[in-house]
């Protein structure tokens, strides 16, 4: 069965390493496309539209084949809130495919709060991207069955040696290509 990468997050900043898990996800999990899908609840400055519009610049400058990453302004849009109604929304745009719903090891923690948990499970193989410095909440693991390096069972983590982005350098560095018309930003956003 082939299968699509559901990315949802802020994305306030984009930054290098939502790139490099995009990228690692649609190639170690042969994935026909990753969609990225910006909250609507961004906690921080920027609205959904400058987001989408920083979403196109980093996919600019990635050597990638662009028909595998698509965004979708569904949450922006249709101001649906839950991952649970984002999760089915595509489902029933996709389901002859199977659904991975990515996410970084940071938001494990986050899990338990979902609403619809044991239904978001029921539809979608959850990924998460270990990070260095990041630990995960082994309780948490236990409980929802993930599994580090394996695509058994409803959990697979992605081993990645990505290190923390900085998001305020990361966002003034695209703010600052937004400011100058949209002009080629490095892949290293974090070091210009």
């Amino acid at each position: 069965m082939k299968s699509i990468v559901l990315f949802r997050g802020s994305f306030d900043p984009v930054n290098i390493g939502h790139m490099m898990m995009a990228l690692s996800a649609l190639n170690l999990l042969k994935a026909e496309r990753v969609i990225f899908i910006p909250s609507c609840n961004s906690i921080d400055k920027l609205d959904g539209l400058e987001r989408i519009k920083m979403l196109k610049l980093a996919f600019r400058d990635f050597d990638v084949d662009k028909s595998k990453f698509m965004i979708s302004p569904v949450e922006i849009k249709k101001e649906i809130h839950e991952p649970l109604d984002t999760i089915s929304y595509f489902k029933k745009k996709y389901p002859e495919m199977k659904l991975l719903y990515l996410f970084g090891q940071d938001e494990i923690s986050s899990l338990s709060s979902y609403k619809g948990i044991k239904e978001m499970k029921k539809l979608v193989k959850f990924i998460y991207v270990s990070r260095t410095g990041y630990e995960g909440n082994e309780e948490l693991i236990k409980k929802y069955q993930m599994k580090k390096g394996r695509l058994t069972g409803k959990w697979v983590s992605l081993f990645s040696s990505l290190r923390p982005a900085g998001s305020r350098m990361a966002r003034k560095c695209l703010i600052q290509a937004l400011l100058r018309g949209g002009q080629r930003v490095a892949p290293r956003v974090h070091r210009c």
